[in-house]
């Protein structure tokens, strides 16, 4: 077993998702207090929560225009929605960003066999040929 299979964090960070883009449904969007690392002091933010998944997402507005782009801005209408969270970069800087998750490779359907035209459908030129008066 591994320390991150222990020791959950709250939220997720860069290197939770440093080996492959994680596609997740959304469970619900908050407003909660977290206490800022930078400063120390707790502000209110709104964190993005997910299905069967311990860890939340702390929005910031990237994230959430990235979101309202595919899903629109209201938040209430998020839920049950999935989106696939990535690492990219803002200014050179690691960062999490969303997007819609990948499409499924599409696979050509069968081609069909050619099929021999029938004898009437052969004609068909012919049987068509009335006179419509106009």
């Amino acid at each position: 077993m591994k320390r991150k299979d222990i020791f959950h964090r709250k939220c997720f960070r860069v290197p939770d998702l440093a080996d492959r883009p994680l596609t997740l449904r959304i469970s619900s969007a908050t407003i909660e207090p977290l206490n800022n690392p930078q400063n120390g002091q707790r502000e209110e933010k709104l964190l993005l929560r997910f299905h069967n998944v311990p860890q939340a997402l702390v929005m910031n507005s990237t994230r959430f225009d990235d979101i309202a782009n595919f899903l629109g801005d209201e938040t209430d209408d998020w839920r049950d929605h999935l989106v696939e969270l990535y690492v990219g970069e803002i200014g050179g800087v690691p960062c999490i960003r969303v997007r819609p998750p990948a499409q499924a490779e599409l696979v050509p359907a069968a081609a069909k066999p050619p099929t021999r035209p029938t004898e009437k459908s052969a004609n068909a030129d012919t049987d068509m040929a009335d006179e419509i008066p106009f």
